[in-house]
């Protein structure tokens, strides 16, 4: 709707305020649109900024119109766009993983690193950072009972039913990384020589792994 509106509907100060307004909503995709509509329409824009959006600051600021786009409040959305090669989404993580976010945001800048040069190395700390979320979902679903072994948790009754998706993909990737040379020097079950995990091997199960961000961010509300 605010990509077709426009200052005669309202008139001028009406429809600033209106653009102000948008640039500070949570969504990206809207602030973005009233960012463009701020630059095609010389809307001043209202001051102070720190509330706006954090992509509609990048727009803001590739165009002149301020200087810095300051720090985001979590880079985990960004990271997670670029290992999954997905729109990147406005979840807030650092509501979700509270105390821990500091933990999680470092396991994703792990993660951003090692995609490219240590793949092995990069599905393991995924491992970690799933099992950091199951955790947290665990304390929603289930308050007052301890959190079992990750193993364990991804395979919980009531965990499964409220993410089908996202508890199998979680699975596929824990046994993924129990062949991996960096987790374990042997298979624990089998007792087999471990072996240098592969980009292939995290190809074949990102679809899933797609699957269930969807489905997290949109059932576990942060």
């Amino acid at each position: 709707m605010l990509g077709h509106l426009d200052q005669d509907l309202f008139g001028a100060g009406t429809y600033a305020d209106l653009i102000n307004r948008s640039l500070r909503l949570k969504s990206g995709e809207t602030s973005r649109i009233a960012a463009a509509r701020l630059l095609e329409n010389s809307i001043k824009l209202a001051r102070p900024y720190g509330d706006v959006e954090v992509t509609a600051k990048q727009t803001l600021r590739t165009s002149g119109i301020i200087k810095s786009a300051g720090q985001p409040e979590s880079r985990i959305n960004q990271i997670l766009a670029y290992i999954l090669s997905r729109a990147e989404n406005p979840y807030r993580w650092k509501s979700f993983f509270e105390r821990s976010h500091r933990q999680g945001e470092l396991i994703a800048l792990l993660l951003k690193r090692n995609f490219e040069s240590n793949i092995d190395a990069f599905l393991v700390q995924l491992d970690s950072f799933c099992d950091l979320i199951t955790e947290k979902v665990w304390l929603q679903l289930k308050p007052g009972k301890q959190y079992p072994s990750y193993g364990h948790a991804v395979k919980d009754a009531k965990l499964r039913a409220a993410l089908p998706d996202t508890m199998a993909a979680f699975l596929s990737l824990h046994d993924l990384r129990l062949q991996s040379a960096t987790a374990h020097p042997r298979a624990l079950k089998t007792g087999q020589p471990t072996r240098r995990l592969k980009h292939r091997d995290f190809y074949k199960i990102r679809p899933a792994l797609n699957k269930a961000f969807e489905e997290f961010e949109r059932v576990i509300n942060p």
